[in-house]
C-alpha cells in the first residue's frame, strides 16, 4: 500500500509564499487537522506517526512528505504532504489481522484503542483494554 494511495490528508505547501492548498477527500475536517498537523510536523522523508488534537479529538497520523522540485531550475518550490488517520481505520488493522494470521488486531493511542478488528465489549476487546491498561 503506497500512502498516497490512501491518503486521508494531501496537501501542498508553496515555499514562494507558505500558501497551503488542501486536495484532500475526507470525511474528517481537514482543514483543522491540517492547521493542527503543521504545527507539529517539519519535513522529513520517509514515514512517520504525528499525533494532533483538533477540537478536543485526538487522531493519530502516519505521515509521509515529498519534494516538489521545479524542472526548469532544480530548486525546491513546494512540499507534497500526505497522511493515514489511523483512527476507526479498520482496512489497516483487517489487513494487519490478515497478513499476519492474527486472532485480532487493535491500534492503540493514549491508552485508548482507535481502531480494532475486535467487536466492541467482545472478549478481546476487553483483554487489549486491559493490556492498553498496564502499559
Amino acid at each position: 500500500m503506497r500512502l498516497m494511495d490512501k491518503a486521508d490528508l494531501l496537501f501542498i505547501v508553496r515555499h514562494d509564499d507558505g500558501l497551503v492548498e488542501n486536495l484532500s477527500y475526507s470525511i474528517f475536517d481537514t482543514d483543522s487537522i491540517i492547521k493542527s498537523f503543521r504545527q507539529k510536523f517539519s519535513f522529513d522523508e520517509g514515514l512517520k506517526l504525528i499525533d494532533v488534537d483538533v477540537e478536543n479529538e485526538k487522531y493519530l497520523l502516519l505521515t509521509g512528505a515529498a519534494k516538489v522540485v521545479s524542472p526548469s531550475n532544480g530548486r525546491v518550490t513546494a512540499t507534497v504532504y500526505a497522511a493515514i488517520i489511523l483512527n476507526d481505520n479498520f482496512s489497516i488493522v483487517n489487513t494487519i489481522k490478515e497478513k499476519t494470521d492474527s486472532f485480532a488486531v487493535c491500534l492503540f493511542f493514549d491508552k485508548k484503542i482507535i481502531s480494532s478488528t475486535a467487536k466492541v465489549d467482545s472478549k478481546e476487546s476487553k483483554i487489549a483494554k486491559e493490556t492498553a491498561l498496564r502499559a
